[in-house]
């Protein structure tokens, strides 16, 4: 069984959205049962693909979704991270991407795929 879209987690913690992760996960699905039927590719090979598709996607919308969670404990923290960030770079914090001003050596892994 191969599982995509909100059934298989493919969600962004940070907005909730996934139509748009479903429909890739959907294409690669439904290419994997083709490569499992033809070829006998294994159907773990799905997870692979997914993972390099938006892995780090969904486990930056984690990361950022507990940030956020912790800011929101405390009105001082949460002032502070809206007045740091501009209403475009929030958008990028939705989207999972982590705008400058919130990225740390952690994310400086030479990955560019963070628009601000």
């Amino acid at each position: 069984m191969i599982l995509a879209g909100d059934a298989a987690g493919h969600v962004l913690a940070t907005s909730g959205g996934g139509i748009p992760l479903a429909v890739v996960a959907g294409r690669i699905a439904g290419q994997s049962a083709i490569d499992h039927l033809q070829s006998g590719t294994p159907l773990q090979e799905y997870l692979s693909r997914i993972g390099q598709e938006f892995g780090r996607e969904l486990d930056r919308s984690v990361q950022i979704r507990k940030m956020v969670d912790v800011a929101m404990r405390s009105d001082r923290l949460i002032n502070a991270l809206f007045a740091a960030l501009s209403p475009e770079q929030m958008k990028s914090v939705m989207r999972a991407q982590i705008p400058s001003p919130l990225r740390s050596r952690h994310w400086a892994d030479g990955d560019r795929s963070d628009k601000e």
